[in-house]
């Protein structure tokens, strides 16, 4: 398994000729020893342009799991897993290379890509379930494909569709009914 420990030029350079050291921190109000590491790359930061990038390999048998750090803050979720492990764990277990920053960028991107494309989609179907957009139908009313994929086109959203003056608000409001769903197109 791969995971990751970022730091200064200096720092890093230290533990590829001494090893890691433990640090001291306090996390949740309990005091926590060792080393920091993900298993994500985790993002250059402008503002620290120094900062080298150590890719971590450990044998699978290396259970991490009692030193994992679990954050529960909901307004700002995590986007990867946190440890702090001994040092002495790494120091005889892991396999270390520095990767250089173009090696770092790559690595973030490929890992961050997924994920971006997942919360596109999250965003894309709540555009449809909303009524921004809509499944484009022929004048029969049959859902329109186009390499086996549904078309949509800009829907009237829920939030419009009661409006009096709207199209679908008369109809509504001439029925009585509540605005429906979006539907879903079927293949």
């Amino acid at each position: 398994m791969k995971y990751y420990h970022s730091g200064p030029a200096d720092e890093i350079q230290a533990i590829l000729r001494d090893g890691f050291t433990d640090i001291t921190a306090t996390i949740d109000g309990q005091l926590k020893r060792g080393v920091y590491i993900t298993d994500a790359p985790g993002e250059r930061d402008p503002a620290y342009p120094r900062d080298q990038l150590l890719e971590i390999t450990l044998p699978p048998e290396i259970d991490l799991r009692k030193w994992r750090l679990v954050f529960v803050i909901p307004e700002k979720p995590c986007r990867w897993s946190e440890w702090i492990v001994p040092s002495d764990r790494l120091n005889t277990n892991a396999r270390v290379r520095l990767l250089t920053s173009q090696e770092w960028e790559e690595l973030w991107v490929k890992y961050i890509a997924p994920r971006r494309a997942h919360e596109l989609m999250r965003a894309f179907d709540s555009l449809v379930r909303d009524g921004y957009l809509e499944a484009a139908r022929d004048a029969q009313g049959q859902p329109i494909y186009r390499r086996g994929e549904p078309i949509y086109r800009r829907g009237e959203p829920i939030c419009r569709r009661g409006e009096p003056g709207s199209e679908k608000g008369r109809q509504l409001e001439a029925s009585g009914q509540e605005p429906p769903p979006p539907p879903l197109p079927e293949q």
